[in-house]
């Protein structure tokens, strides 16, 4: 298996779909300048799967996260 097709042919996550977009207008915006306009297109025939919960110790998450923050925020 090539590296490639292990890449591409992997379900993509879209709510990392939406991120890096919105991530790669803000460096185009950042490097070449323009006027970015509001609201996002979504083609997606059905929404995502709800996703499952996350459990993570408190104690953890500067470790997994590499930045504190505070319960509160939690």
């Amino acid at each position: 298996m090539s590296l490639s097709s292990y890449r591409f042919e992997r379900p993509m996550d879209p709510d990392r779909t939406d991120w890096a977009s919105r991530r790669c207008a803000e460096l185009i915006l950042d490097l070449a300048g323009g006027t970015l306009h509001e609201g996002v297109i979504d083609l997606a025939s059905e929404p995502p799967p709800d996703r499952p919960a996350v459990m993570l110790r408190f104690a953890q998450i500067g470790r997994i996260l590499g930045i504190e923050i505070p319960r509160v925020r939690v």
